[in-house]
């Protein structure tokens, strides 16, 4: 009698094991559904200050990883006896932009969710980007890296077209100076995406 009632609450905790097992696989199936997922991306950006074509790839639904190249201004750091500037040089178009740019998108689960646009990858993001600008001693800009962490969102306007803007902070190496400097960085730029 005890033997039949172990028995039956065995086959009982086995029946519910799979219909737990088949609750838990139905619901992140459901979960991951609603989650929704990062596109990779061919897009064409421009802002005031540069011009620049750039290839993002999607690492998972949360990370995007992008590699571009472009036209536009560039950055400076000089010191004297008695001043020292730091800027960005808006009087020469420098030939080349390098820049890499990661992204850990954290809210584009709750934009769907609350049915808001996750078309061209809108949400909030962290970055960190690196942008090597290409130059010259004698004139500014000079050839420098600016590396900068920053947050950020990206907004659809519709169709291929999106609205970026960031704000965060940057350590600016200037190669032909020498000179190191920590400045705020501010980016805002329009893109159009291929894909």
């Amino acid at each position: 009698m005890i033997i039949d009632g172990v028995v039956h609450i065995l086959k009982y905790l086995i029946k519910m094991k799979r219909i737990s097992i088949l609750f838990i696989f139905i619901f992140l199936q459901v979960f991951s559904q609603k989650e929704p997922i990062l596109q990779n991306q061919v897009v064409l950006s421009f802002n005031i200050t540069s011009l620049k074509l750039s290839y993002s790839k999607a690492i998972s639904n949360k990370i995007m990883t992008s590699l571009g190249v472009g036209l536009g201004t560039g950055f400076y750091s000089t010191s004297g006896y008695s001043t020292s500037s730091t800027g960005m040089s808006i009087e020469n178009y420098i030939p080349m932009i390098i820049s890499q740019n990661n992204r850990f998108y954290y809210n584009r689960e709750k934009r769907y969710i609350n049915n808001k646009s996750t078309q061209n990858n809108s949400g909030n993001y962290l970055g960190l980007k690196f942008r090597f600008n290409t130059g010259n001693i004698n004139v500014t800009p000079h050839n420098s890296l600016l590396s900068e962490i920053h947050w950020g969102l990206q907004r659809s306007l519709g169709s291929n077209w999106f609205f970026d803007f960031n704000l965060g902070i940057g350590y600016l190496k200037d190669f032909d100076t020498g000179n190191k400097e920590t400045i705020p960085v501010i980016g805002v730029s329009f893109g159009y995406n291929f894909l």
